[in-house]
């Protein structure tokens, strides 16, 4: 690839490209998603459409690599979630092929905006968040905090060709593994005008969706309507998912989102029946606290095969506890 000749391609023939590529399904489409949302932004900066843009710096084969190779090692490496620090942009000014502009450059800029994607201290001199590496951070970004939260299971540094003296010209990922009980984020919303049936077809499809819990309270509201509050308990990582499916299958025109600390017992399951005919004993311990109970499905499995109720079912195992 030579970095002196410079390729003005189209958004579609950069999709052609990656298209190609013979790749799996989901690297393709992350891939295509981080040049589309670089199409949007220079569409916009330049007032035209998505089908007459042309990009410049960012269509070379080395941008094209790094959207692609992005996408592969996400897929690779197993990432449910990807959450990274407010971006640092740098600063002072950076030749364009539309002349010098101040840092972050309008397409950056752009696409850090629309993906309200937050700023942090602009340390540094010269081009330090380039739109090729706003697009990754939109297009994979489920979350962004002040540090990483989690067990650190590998660290990987990449290093860019300058060396500036004021700051260290790397990027820092870390892969991290966090609890399984790790605190979910709370949906909730008030609806008066649904009816069973729709919210049964709601409840379908947020669990199809990966929902950890989904809940319905029946509740007056105001004008002594009788309505729902809907609650719906989601990991961060399925968070987007989620919301869309609550605002395209209910009736709500707003939701509460609501950050919140989740205390577990720890777990451990002890199987009291056979590998054919499980029945599995679910057992919770908070210090000297301790509690158990029998898994519903194969309460339900031992009762309907003895043709017993489910109570029945329950006292039977429990006196073979005994």
């Amino acid at each position: 690839h030579d970095h002196g000749h410079h390729s003005h391609r189209s958004l579609t023939q950069v999709l052609e490209i990656i298209q190609g590529l013979d790749l799996e399904p989901e690297v393709e489409d992350l891939a295509k998603k981080i040049f589309t949302i670089l199409g949007q932004a220079e569409a916009k900066i330049h007032g035209k459409s998505l089908e007459d843009i042309h990009f410049h710096e960012v269509g070379e084969l080395d941008s094209i690599m790094d959207c692609v190779l992005g996408a592969y090692l996400l897929k690779k490496l197993g990432v449910d979630e990807v959450v990274a620090s407010a971006v640092n942009p740098g600063s002072g000014q950076v030749l364009c092929a539309h002349g010098t502009y101040p840092l972050p450059a309008p397409a950056a800029l752009e696409i850090l905006t629309q993906a309200q994607i937050p700023l942090g201290e602009a340390r540094g001199h010269g081009e330090l968040t380039t739109p090729t590496g706003a697009a990754l951070l939109a297009a994979i970004c489920q979350d962004f905090q002040k540090g990483p939260q989690g067990r650190p299971l590998a660290t990987g540094y990449g290093a860019g060709s300058k060396n500036p003296s004021d700051l260290p010209n790397v990027l820092r990922a870390i892969l991290l593994e966090k609890e399984e009980g790790a605190a979910p984020l709370w949906y909730s919303c008030n609806v008066d005008d649904m009816t069973g049936e729709e919210l049964g077809f709601l409840m379908d499809r947020l669990f199809e969706a990966g929902a950890r819990d989904v809940t319905f309270t029946p509740l007056m509201m105001k004008k002594n309507r009788p309505g729902h509050r809907i609650d719906v308990l989601t990991d961060p990582s399925k968070k987007d998912r989620i919301r869309d499916i609550l605002l395209t299958h209910s009736s709500s025109l707003g939701l509460k989102l609501i950050h919140i600390d989740k205390l577990e017992m720890a777990r451990s399951f002890e199987n009291l029946g056979t590998q054919e005919a499980p029945l599995r004993k679910k057992i919770g311990t908070y210090g000297t606290i301790k509690k158990a109970s029998f898994e519903y499905e194969d309460l339900k499995r031992k009762a309907l095969a003895e043709n017993t109720s489910l109570r029945q079912a329950l006292e039977e195992a429990l006196k073979d506890q005994v």
